[in-house]
């Protein structure tokens, strides 16, 4: 190990994931065990035990290590993570950081036998895609937690956004791929990201796509959309930025992106401020994309006008967002757009019919910030079973059908048409 090339990503037995405070993380090829990995202290100087580490570098050991179980557990949503620290065979300080699945696990309810860590080797391609999403999340991940450390309002609710809310209709990723039409590689800006809907429909339609930032005040939410778009991003410039849309920063000079999206997160955002962001960052021919359906709240179907007065029924008559309550924007996104750098505006709608199943909802309503589990607090089963026995019964008659027109405004400065 004190041989190994540390100035290289590639060791041959696994690629690196992160560089830490004194300690690489890999993600080995070797073994049976999918996301296995091994963290070796780099030094100098040499050593065999973390015991023989001063205080400071022991701490941060092992602050590399919990960055490396974090990345792990976020990625893979295992059932345990285990960490053995050995060094028997191979006297330099390391440690094996891997994850037990709750499918496939070759000893389940038991130590991992180091066969199954030593024998076989992952398959290539998505042994490289894992790498890919994993680094996106190590480099996301604080060198230490403070007490300044934002709380996370969608922690919770991220898995079930992944889950349960519907993507992009295929209308709208055509003309999202249209507007980036002869581009050789492009480059996507996708702010208020939530779990990379947008970049995951899109990649499919525009596989060309070279860069992508996506942008969400939520590190729970990045963590899932790494999850989901792992298959997407192995040979691709990918970063994830936890900031809000207005504080994104261009990462480098001469950053320019060539399509920014924003989809159902708009009113979440100071649009106006969003969009001189967008003006100083995109290329001259850039177009910017601002995409909505409404919400189960704002749908009128029998079904959702029913649900809508159960929710009230436990939490009031006002819409919540989170910890505050809805307001609605001040002026329409159209006018903020019309009056941006990209003043030329165009509306396109798509109207959009889907049937639910009472899980997908109750899901759907756990993902949300005006019905998710914290709204209820110790009443949320409570919610939960009268919920469902209305859908249920809706499910029943006739079915639980939304009727959403997805609207997408597609901006562009004026004269920047392609």
């Amino acid at each position: 190990m004190c041989r190994d090339d540390h100035a290289s990503d590639d060791i041959g037995r696994g690629v690196l994931l992160r560089r830490g405070e004194v300690a690489d993380a890999y993600l080995w090829r070797q073994g049976c065990v999918r996301g296995y990995c091994v963290l070796i202290h780099r030094g100098p100087p040499h050593v065999a035990e973390p015991t023989d580490l001063s205080e400071a570098d022991a701490a941060a050991y092992w602050r590399d290590t919990l960055a490396l179980g974090r990345a792990l557990t976020a990625f893979y949503k295992p059932l345990k993570m285990n960490y053995s620290t050995l060094g028997n065979a191979v006297p330099h300080l390391h440690s094996h950081v891997f994850p037990r699945h709750g499918e496939g696990d070759p000893a389940p309810g038991g130590p991992m036998p180091w066969k199954f860590l030593s024998e076989g080797r992952q398959e290539e391609e998505r042994f490289l895609a894992d790498a890919a999403a994993l680094r996106v999340l190590l480099r996301q991940e604080p060198a230490a937690e403070t007490d300044e450390e934002p709380e996370d309002m969608f922690h919770a609710a991220a898995p079930h956004y992944a889950l349960h809310r519907p993507g992009l209709p295929d209308e709208a990723v055509r003309l999202l791929a249209d507007a980036v039409e002869g581009i050789e590689r492009p480059a996507l800006l996708d702010l208020g990201t939530g779990t990379g809907q947008v970049p995951a429909a899109l990649l499919p339609a525009v596989p060309r796509i070279g860069r992508m930032d996506l942008v969400d005040s939520s590190r729970s939410m990045l963590a899932e959309a790494a999850g989901m778009l792992a298959p997407f991003l192995a040979g691709r410039d990918v970063h994830f930025h936890p900031v809000t849309a207005q504080d994104f920063a261009p990462p480098h000079d001469g950053y320019r992106a060539d399509l920014v999206t924003c989809a159902r997160a708009a009113h979440w955002m100071d649009l106006p401020k969003v969009m001189a962001t967008a003006d100083r960052v995109t290329a001259p021919t850039a177009v910017v994309a601002i995409m909505g359906d409404g919400s189960l709240w704002t749908c009128e179907a029998p079904w959702t006008v029913e649900l809508r007065a159960l929710v009230q029924s436990y939490l009031g008559a006002a819409r919540r967002a989170g910890t505050s309550l809805y307001e609605e924007p001040v002026r329409p996104h159209e006018d903020v757009l019309a009056e941006s750098a990209f003043g030329e505006v165009s509306t396109y709608r798509f109207p959009v019919r889907r049937t639910w199943t009472p899980e997908r909802v109750l899901g759907y309503l756990r993902s949300s910030s005006f019905a998710g589990a914290a709204q209820f607090a110790e009443r949320h089963a409570d919610f939960e079973g009268e919920a469902r026995l209305l859908l249920e019964r809706h499910a029943a008659g006739a079915g639980l059908v939304e009727e959403a027109v997805f609207t997408v405004l597609l901006a562009r400065r004026p004269g920047g048409s392609l």
